[in-house]
């Protein structure tokens, strides 16, 4: 009785063994099927990404994620996708998610195109910040410095215009008060007084601590692109540029 039990309990545990390793083996079998299925998807997009059609290139790589959705070289080569169809929203979404990796070629790659998706929407502080990541991580990236550059060279000239703008404003705002003041103010009434020196000080003084907060930003900016032209310049990429 003994031995019946015996081989009972060996019989149940040879099949347990035989079941899992079915399972493990239909499994690892399925992994593979789906990691194959992903990849000719993964083709089939830098095809269609190759010839132009964005498009397609773009139904491509999110079935490729449909498979296998931890894929930051998809979610970048997606982001490029979108981006070539000038849906700028999506394709910053996909960059965020492709920047959860270690390579920091793929990287340093992201940040520049979330750089110029960022300049897209006309975001420059956002856009100066993603090429400052791309050059911290790939100091050789020469169009990560050369953007950077540009949309710094474009938010100078927003902060000019702005001076002139709030400059002339100003102007006006003095013609018409001393207007008013000729016609309308009694002697010794100052309330309605822009001309008087106590208020343009004041006002003088307001202009003078922004822009005095706008240059510092400014001369530190320049600084750490003076110290970025230093770096050697060598880099090659495909990623989407102005």
């Amino acid at each position: 009785m003994f031995t019946s039990k015996n081989k009972s309990t060996r019989f149940k545990y040879t099949m347990a063994v035989v079941l899992l390793m079915v399972m493990f083996i239909s499994g690892g079998l399925f992994w593979r099927r789906t990691i194959i299925i992903a990849g000719y998807f993964k083709y089939k997009g830098d095809g269609a990404y190759k010839h132009h059609i964005y498009d397609d290139a773009e139904v491509y790589y999110k079935r490729s994620l449909e498979r296998v959705p931890m894929q930051p070289a998809i979610r970048y080569n997606l982001g490029n996708a979108y981006f070539r169809q000038e849906r700028y929203a999506e394709c910053i979404e996909s960059y965020l998610q492709a920047l959860k990796v270690d390579d920091d070629s793929l990287k340093a790659l992201t940040w520049t195109n979330l750089g110029n998706a960022y300049h897209r929407q006309h975001k420059l502080s956002q856009s100066i910040e993603a090429y400052t990541n791309a050059l911290l991580i790939a100091k050789d990236n020469v169009k990560a410095r050369r953007n950077l550059l540009f949309v710094l060279s474009i938010q100078n000239n927003e902060k000019t215009k702005i001076a002139s703008r709030t400059t002339k404003r100003q102007s006006i705002a003095d013609k018409k008060n001393k207007t008013a003041n000729n016609n309308y103010n009694t002697p010794g009434d100052k309330s309605n007084d822009m001309s008087n020196p106590k208020d343009r000080q004041s006002t003088e003084k307001q202009i003078n601590d922004i822009f005095k907060i706008v240059d510092q930003k400014e001369d530190d900016a320049r600084g750490r692109i003076s110290r970025l032209k230093r770096a050697p310049v060598k880099i090659k990429g495909t990623e989407a540029d102005y």
